[in-house]
């Protein structure tokens, strides 16, 4: 999957710096279908001071919590997580 995903850093960056419009400095950011991470990884790179959290159905969010490309890791579907997360501020 690294060789797959993990060559993709420029159009990652690009997709989080097409965000800095709305918000220049986000404190959290959660990525579903985050997979092993790589979005985030690369992300951090455009937005070092923001905490990156992955939701995935497939084990590889906790490889991706392993390795240092999220911070914290779920495991599941977005409705079951959505109830106990506290309101974004900003979308």
């Amino acid at each position: 999957m690294s060789g797959t995903f993990g060559g993709r850093g420029a159009m990652y960056e690009g997709r989080a710096r097409a965000m800095l419009p709305y918000d220049p400095a986000p404190k959290t950011w959660l990525d579903v279908g985050t997979g092993h991470g790589h979005f985030c990884a690369s992300a951090r790179t455009v937005l070092p001071g923001t905490s990156f959290d992955g939701l995935d159905f497939t084990d590889g969010v906790e490889l991706a919590a392993r390795e240092g490309r999220i911070d914290q890791a779920h495991r599941g579907a977005f409705p079951d997580l959505a109830p106990n997360s506290p309101p974004a501020t900003t979308w």
